[in-house]
This record gives C-alpha cells, sequence and structure tokens, in this order.
C-alpha cells in the first residue's frame, strides 16, 4: 500500500511530456546540477531529454569561471545558437543552483517561440537539423508556456457585477443584481480576497393568509483560492453574508393584520465559480452558492409566518468582470 502511494506521488510530481533539451553542466562552485535541472523541468513542465535520445536536440551548456557563468544554447530545433554571460557573485550561495536553472529555461524558451512563428510554414527554419518530431516538441512547450502565462494576469484586482439570484429553503426565492471585487495577493494569483454587495426582490403567497415581499441588500467578504486550467480559472470561495431585510405581508382579511418591518440576517456560505476570458482584461464568470443562516429575518401577519430569509439558500450568478 505504502509503495503504491509513493508511486503515485512520484507520478503526480513528475512533469509531463519530455522536452528535446539536454543540460551539460560544468562543475561549478556553488552550483548544484540536480537542482538546476529540476528548475528546468518546473520550467518547462516537461521531463529533460534522455542520454540515449536519439537525433539532435537542444543543448545547454553552462561553463564556470568563479561566479561567472557562460551560458551557450545550441538549438537545432531553430538552428541557432546562443552565448551569454550570468554573473552569479553577490548572490546568495543557496540561491545560484535556481538562478541559473532560470536563465536556462528562459534562454530555450526565448528560441522555441520563434518556432509559433513558423509553424505553419512547408519547410523548417534555415540551419534546423531536428527531426520534424523534435521541432514539434518544442514548439509545444513553448506554446504550453505561454499561455499559462497568458492565463495567470499581472493585475492584481477585478471588478465584477451582473444578475445573480438566491433561493432559501423557507421558500423565498429573490432576483437582483450582484457587484463585487477581488484583490489577489500574489503576482501569479492563486489567493484572494473578496467584497461582494448584492440586492434582491422576491414574493411569496400563503393562500388565504397573506401575500408578501422581500427585499434585501447583503455584503459578503470572502477568502479566495484559485486554479488555472488552461484558459480557464476556477475559484473556490469561503465567508460571511450579512443582510439587511425589508419584510412586507399583507393579509387576505382585514380581521387580520400585516407587518412591514426591517430585520437583519446572517450566514456563512460556500461558493464555486469557472472564469472563461472574453479578451486581454474581460472575461466572464458564473458562479454557484450555497449558505446557511445563523440569523434568519422572518415577517408575516398576526401570528403567522408568510416570509423569511432562513434555513439554508442556494444562489447562482452570471457576471461580466474586468482586470484592473
Amino acid at each position: 500500500m505504502h509503495i503504491g502511494l509513493l508511486a503515485l506521488l512520484a507520478m503526480a510530481q513528475a512533469p509531463p511530456g519530455r522536452a528535446p533539451l539536454r543540460l551539460q553542466l560544468d562543475k561549478c562552485a556553488d552550483i548544484d546540477p540536480a537542482a538546476v535541472s529540476r528548475v528546468v523541468t518546473t520550467e518547462l513542465e516537461a521531463a529533460l531529454a534522455d542520454e540515449r535520445e536519439p537525433g539532435a536536440v537542444t543543448t545547454a551548456a553552462a561553463e564556470c569561471a568563479a561566479a561567472r557563468v557562460r551560458l551557450t544554447i545550441d538549438d537545432p530545433v531553430t538552428g541557432k545558437s546562443t552565448t551569454r554571460s550570468l554573473d552569479l557573485d553577490g548572490q546568495p550561495r543557496g540561491l545560484r543552483s535556481r538562478l541559473l536553472g532560470l536563465a536556462i529555461a528562459e534562454a530555450v524558451l526565448a528560441s522555441w517561440i520563434e518556432l509559433q512563428l513558423t509553424r505553419e510554414a512547408s519547410a523548417p527554419p534555415a540551419g534546423a537539423v531536428a527531426s520534424p518530431e523534435t521541432r514539434r516538441e518544442a514548439a509545444d512547450i513553448a506554446e504550453r508556456r505561454l499561455q499559462g502565462k497568458a492565463a495567470r494576469p499581472a493585475a492584481a484586482r477585478e471588478i465584477l457585477a451582473g444578475p445573480a439570484l438566491r433561493w432559501f429553503s423557507s421558500g423565498l426565492l429573490t432576483y437582483g443584481l450582484a457587484a463585487s471585487a477581488r484583490h489577489w495577493l500574489d503576482q501569479e494569483p492563486t489567493a484572494g480576497v473578496g467584497l461582494e454587495l448584492d440586492g434582491g426582490y422576491g414574493e411569496r403567497t400563503l393562500p388565504d393568509v397573506a401575500r408578501a415581499n422581500a427585499t434585501s441588500l447583503s455584503l459578503a467578504p470572502c477568502l479566495l483560492m484559485r486554479s488555472d486550467f488552461g484558459h480557464v480559472m476556477a475559484t473556490a470561495s469561503a465567508g460571511w453574508r450579512v443582510g439587511l431585510a425589508r419584510l412586507s405581508a399583507v393579509p387576505d382579511y382585514l380581521q387580520r393584520s400585516g407587518r412591514s418591518a426591517w430585520r437583519g440576517w446572517t450566514g456563512l456560505f460556500l461558493a464555486v465559480d469557472v472564469v472563461v476570458p472574453l479578451g486581454r482584461s474581460m472575461f466572464l464568470r458564473g458562479s454557484a452558492e450555497s449558505g446557511y443562516t445563523l440569523v434568519p429575518a422572518v415577517g408575516g401577519v398576526d401570528s403567522v409566518d408568510v416570509v423569511a430569509l432562513e434555513g439554508a439558500w442556494l444562489g447562482a450568478a452570471l457576471s461580466l468582470g474586468t482586470k484592473l
């Protein structure tokens, strides 16, 4: 059982696919070749080519002189070779392997991105001797990395607005509008905080008793966690909704007395939503929410409750958003 679990963990952590890239690392002080390889495979989201890999593949060679590294990218995929110097002097020794790995990955991706411009060309770039399969693998990696970066906006704030509805287990259904603002905590956001303001109106009739309606405003702070799936983003949130409702009931018989009053209500909720980009800064969000009122708002006639924001609730919203 433990062996199977370890195997599953290893498979989950292993980068998908294999990149047409080999590393040739000189014995440099304070440089760990294994750490450099891990950074490169993580950045490319692919394992490195095996030493026995047939055919021409890109080679990244690093030669060291003290804290200065001479990095050469010999790329038969695009038919080009580039050389650059990397000065690690003054950098913390524990970070030098990571910095070198990032430099290699960026240099290789910069070369492979050119394949996006010539992907539909019938002939390979001049000087390219790699096989069509190798060029295709490199182009796929470059495209995947470009899409991944595009899916993570540099903007840390978003504003959304659109129609919303909420159904309470008491039988009340409200329709209205919701607007929210979100702030993501990282440059490539996975966690954030949000604040939503919404308003809704609903009616309910209890035969032979009364007709009632409810107008509600609520404010909901929440915590957010997001995952990206290509261009589509999914977000889970948890928060606290605090509302103020005006409840009004009109009795069917004059002998009864109705009520009209403002009542506060509050409850906890969980929500999930899916975001689809519509352009560089615009996107469409569909969300679903489930919550439970800890403090309900109830209205009616005499001693009969007719309209109430209480019990469990389910909500849905469709919003148009923009990144700031």
